[in-house]
């Protein structure tokens, strides 16, 4: 509570108590998953702001959003 969280938007739906939700707040863990922790918020991003990831192109085309029903399929990271 009273706490900024990243969150991927534009996700395909998915049902969430009950609820459809068409995001995530993002998270990473170690390589074998034992330790999971929130990725932290830039202290300079403000709410409802595009975060970017630096050394990542958000120009162009690649630097698009992809539509809800390709990043289900897609490790866009990896």
């Amino acid at each position: 509570e009273g706490r900024m969280v990243l969150v991927l938007c534009n996700l395909k739906a998915r049902k969430l108590a009950g609820f459809p939700s068409h995001g995530m707040v993002l998270c990473a863990s170690n390589e074998d998953h034992s330790v999971v922790k929130l990725v932290s918020v830039p202290v300079e991003a403000k709410i409802g702001e595009r975060v970017t990831v630096p050394g990542f192109n958000f120009e162009g085309e690649e630097g698009a959003p992809f539509a809800e029903n390709k990043v289900g399929k897609k490790k866009v990271f990896e």
